[in-house]
C-alpha cells in the first residue's frame, strides 16, 4: 500500500477557500487547444467533468496505466488524450507504451517499449476538431437520483484536520489511516447480521 500525497479531495474545504471551486478542474486555454492535466486513473466522472469544462486535450501522467482506460476516456468525452507513463518491464501490460489517442479512440502514436524511455509526436488539427465536435451527452436526469444515494468510501478533507505528527509514514500506516476513515468498512461492520447460535449436537454411541 502506497502513501497517498495530498490531493484536492483530501483538503477540499481549504482548497476551495484559497482558490475557489472553479480551480478544482482547471482548463487552460491556449493557441494549441484547451488543455487539462490529471494523474487520475480509471475514474470516468473526473474526465467527464473536465470535458464539461471545455477540455479538448487531456494530458495524463501515470506510474503504470491501463491502455483501455485512456482509449475509452478519449472516446467517451470526445477529446484528445496523451498519456505519459514510466518504463516498467516487470509489468509489460501496464508499463511504458506512452501514447496519444484521438477523440474517436484511434491510437495516433504509441511508444513501442515497456522498458525504454522515449517520446511520441502527433499532429492535432484543432480547428477541424472544433468544427465537428459536440458536447458529450451524459444521462444526468436519468442517473442523478441514483448517484445522490452513493456514499464515497473516504470522505473529503481526510487530511485537513490531521496533525503533522499523525500523518502516515509508510504503506502500512496509510492503510490503517484510510481504513479508520472508510465509511464502507464502517457500514459493512455495522450491518453484519447476528448469526443464530449453532445447535448443540448430541453424541450417539453406535453398537
Amino acid at each position: 500500500f502506497e502513501i497517498t500525497s495530498p490531493t484536492v479531495e483530501s483538503v477540499r474545504s481549504r482548497f476551495q477557500e484559497l482558490y475557489g471551486m472553479d480551480a478544482e478542474f482547471p482548463v487552460i486555454q491556449t493557441e494549441y487547444g484547451n488543455l487539462a492535466v490529471s494523474t487520475v486513473q480509471m475514474d470516468p466522472l473526473v474526465y467527464a467533468a473536465f470535458a464539461m469544462k471545455g477540455a479538448e486535450i487531456m494530458l495524463r501522467t501515470s506510474t503504470l496505466f491501463s491502455r483501455e482506460d485512456v482509449i475509452c476516456t478519449a472516446m467517451t468525452n470526445q477529446m484528445y488524450s496523451a498519456m505519459s507513463n514510466i518504463p516498467y518491464p516487470k509489468l509489460p501490460k501496464y508499463g511504458g507504451h506512452s501514447m496519444i489517442v484521438g477523440p474517436d479512440g484511434a491510437v495516433l502514436e504509441e511508444l513501442d517499449s515497456d522498458s525504454d524511455e522515449g517520446y511520441v509526436l502527433a499532429d492535432i488539427p484543432i480547428r477541424e476538431f472544433r468544427r465537428n465536435r459536440k458536447i458529450p451527452q451524459y444521462a444526468l436526469s436519468l442517473t442523478r437520483e441514483l448517484f445522490a444515494h452513493y456514499k464515497e468510501e473516504i470522505p473529503s478533507d481526510y487530511y485537513a484536520d490531521t496533525p503533522a505528527e499523525e500523518l502516515p509514514q509508510n504503506g502500512a500506516e496509510m492503510k490503517t489511516f484510510l481504513d479508520r476513515r472508510s465509511r464502507w468498512i464502517e457500514d459493512a461492520e455495522s450491518n453484519v447480521p447476528e448469526l443464530p447460535a449453532a445447535p448443540q449436537r448430541k453424541r450417539v454411541r453406535l453398537r
